[in-house]
């Protein structure tokens, strides 16, 4: 009987791991309910998947999973799908992802498995979006920086319960009331009165900084600063550049020789060994005022003398290059580092000057700035060099 199906048997309710998940191809094919067209189909999807074709593979795979037509074998089955994932395959990603997080007919490798779902939700498969989005290394940075941060708080009270020799103890003591459903007016207000406070509070300070960084980086003292584009079109490796391509040069020698490029050339030699460039010095120091400066102060730099948009503004960081090493400048170690350097360092200038107030001394307020700042430059350093 003639009948067109899909590639082979797609039928996968058997598997526990893999329903749905198969790709399909329209295939006409003879159904012979017998041995010998068994054998010569199986020799069939051997051949085309030795052959080079993904989609064989992928099926191969899955049939040694699930035991159709093949003898189970796990081991034979993640080397198919993983053969599979290896020429693009999306399908192939995923199962592959999910043999690889499992440690089913493979060494177990979480890591690896990520980089897989991540190929497969990018080509927009849904399962790998919604697994991606639970094993998202953004998020679970980001609870790993908050568990730091309460960590050495719970560290540094000890620390200082041990150290500090008081004459008198005091016992914090509280009653807490009966819990009472919050209404909603209250909340809203609530909301409303605390995103306000920061808006106008740190917003004001972003805004000045931002306006002064403005300045420094479009105005420079020296000659070359005013020559910019005569000097950048005199060189004779610029001469074949597109006039983007040139405008780009003029703009970033423009803002190397500007008042905050030498500020931030005097300082890069200080951060360079935690992976950071003189723009990112420029933002640390402008961020001592508030940490949320320090993506402003970014955008500022990275926009003078180009486009404000925001994803020209990413690929501008993403393509930024060490000028001596060639090694990008934004990767997976400096980014570490500066993480790390934010969850330790004393970023807040209000802080201090809430801890002048309550101590009426300059004493805490120098001390917290000098030791978290060095403790989150030794652990910025140390990390750095470990993950570069």
């Amino acid at each position: 009987m003639n009948i067109t199906a899909d590639s082979f048997a797609q039928d996968s309710t058997s598997s526990l791991a893999f329903r749905e998940n198969r790709p399909r191809r329209p295939t006409i094919f003879y159904y012979q309910p017998d041995l010998s067209y068994q054998i010569w189909q199986q020799f069939k999807l051997i051949r085309e998947a030795n052959s080079g074709d993904p989609l064989a593979m992928h099926e191969l795979g899955i049939r040694y999973l699930i035991g159709e037509g093949f003898t189970a074998d796990t081991v034979k089955a993640a080397e198919w799908i993983g053969k599979a994932a290896n020429k693009r395959l999306t399908a192939a990603e995923y199962n592959y992802g999910l043999l690889l997080n499992n440690g089913w007919g493979v060494d177990w490798n979480p890591f690896l498995a990520y980089d897989y779902f991540h190929d497969a939700a990018t080509a927009g498969m849904p399962q790998a979006e919604y697994i991606f989005g639970i094993l998202n290394l953004q998020g679970l940075t980001l609870m790993l920086l908050y568990l730091i941060g309460f960590g050495m708080a719970i560290f540094s009270a000890y620390v200082l319960h041990k150290v500090l020799k008081l004459n008198c103890k005091t016992f914090f003591v509280v009653e807490m009331p009966n819990y009472k459903l919050p209404m909603f007016k209250n909340v809203a207000i609530n909301v409303i009165e605390k995103t306000k406070a920061f808006v106008f509070g740190a917003g004001k300070i972003i805004l000045s900084i931002s306006i002064i960084l403005w300045f420094l980086a479009s105005n420079g003292p020296s000659k070359n600063f005013r020559d910019a584009e005569a000097i950048i079109t005199s060189k004779t490796e610029n001469s074949n550049l597109s006039k983007p391509e040139l405008e780009n040069k003029v703009a970033s020698y423009k803002l190397e020789n500007s008042y905050i490029g030498m500020m931030g050339k005097t300082i890069e030699p200080a951060i360079s060994p935690l992976g950071y460039d003189w723009k990112i010095g420029i933002a640390i120091i402008s961020s001592f005022a508030a940490r949320e400066v320090f993506v402003g102060t970014l955008a500022t730099i990275y926009s003078v003398g180009g486009s404000d948009n925001e994803a020209t503004i990413k690929n501008k960081m993403a393509a930024e290059v060490h000028p001596e090493t060639g090694a990008k400048i934004f990767n997976f170690a400096s980014g570490i580092s500066l993480l790390l350097f934010y969850a330790f360092a004393m970023q807040c200038a209000s802080t201090l000057a809430v801890t002048k107030k309550e101590t009426n001394s300059w004493k805490w307020p120098l001390g917290q700035l000098i030791f978290m700042s060095g403790f989150a430059y030794i652990v910025a350093l140390i990390a750095y060099q470990i993950l570069k």
